[in-house]
């Protein structure tokens, strides 16, 4: 029998992707292809305006998927100049911080982003990300919730939301999470795992903790 400390090892929380216009996966080559147009667009939007905070977010987004974590800093600070009440980059912020461990920066990112957009999901979402991290379960899963009261279709949210519950061992409400994200749309970005795998693994963990 699975202890809660053991599925949290199993199953991580995991990040929410930037908004994207289309759904469904990519396979690697067709993820490195996007990534290289996306890139080649925010280029392109900032030879027509050089002064564009948004384009230097996305070219920081494109640079942190490719793991330049560094470049990408750089970039949402040179945004952040350029408008500092632009939320989007104190989000992409907030995403290389966590991934770089450096979860009190991380939090402190992702709640200006907040406080400059209270109505930005993806904030709330990768803030419960940070905040389970640190171990703060009930203020993850506040966060996983108010997502999801902003963005009722944010599959990301729902799986997250369900590995906290799990760490937590309330095993029917993640069991119900779980459920939940494998009834809605998934915008799966080329990220490791999708929402609808981060589900679907956690149900089996779950189911095992229920019955064995």
């Amino acid at each position: 029998m699975y202890s809660g400390s053991q599925l949290s090892e199993v199953e991580e929380p995991h990040p929410q992707p930037p908004p994207r216009s289309s759904r469904g996966g990519y396979d690697a080559p067709h993820l490195i292809r996007k990534l290289e147009e996306a890139l080649a667009a925010h280029q392109k939007a900032l030879q027509l305006n050089p002064n564009d905070a948004e384009a230097y977010v996305g070219i920081g987004n494109v640079l942190n998927a490719q793991g330049k974590q560094e470049e990408a800093i750089a970039l949402y600070h040179k945004a952040l100049q350029l408008n500092p009440n632009l939320a989007i980059a104190y989000n992409g912020l907030g995403n290389v911080l966590c991934g770089q461990n450096k979860l009190d920066a991380a939090v402190a990112a992702y709640q200006k982003a907040i406080q400059l957009n209270p109505n930005n999901a993806y904030a709330y979402s990768n803030l419960g990300n940070a905040l389970y991290e640190q171990k703060k379960l009930d203020a993850a899963i506040a966060a996983y919730q108010k997502a999801i009261q902003l963005n009722p279709n944010n599959a990301y949210a729902y799986s997250n939301l369900g590995v906290a519950l799990s760490r937590q061992e309330k095993l029917d409400a993640a069991v119900t999470a779980f459920q939940k994200a494998l009834t809605l749309p998934e915008d799966n970005s080329g990220t490791p795992a999708s929402a609808y795998t981060l589900a679907n693994n956690g149900l089996g963990l779950v189911f095992e903790e229920q019955h064995f």
